[in-house]
């Protein structure tokens, strides 16, 4: 819906009556849950977050990427053993 709405947001005076190449802005986000992890500070979202964000903009068009790892299970290593 957004990628529709874009060329609305340009106008005739955004050309200067003249052609430039420009890339049409694009929406980026990135989601973050406690669904399937725990934080101990506001911190951890924000710094995550940042993170799901900058993958999301490797994409391309408008995008949102959602943060689907889990949290190491009790006992869990992490290292494939």
């Amino acid at each position: 819906m957004f990628d529709t709405l874009v060329p609305y947001q340009y106008n005739e005076q955004d050309r200067r009556g003249q052609l430039h190449r420009v890339p049409l802005m694009t929406l980026s986000i990135g989601v973050v849950t406690n669904q399937h992890r725990r934080f101990a500070h506001p911190a951890q979202v924000s710094e995550l977050a940042t993170e799901m964000k900058s993958y999301a903009k490797t994409q391309a068009g408008s995008v949102f990427v959602v943060d689907r790892r889990h949290d190491p299970e009790p006992g869990e290593t992490g290292r494939g053993e």
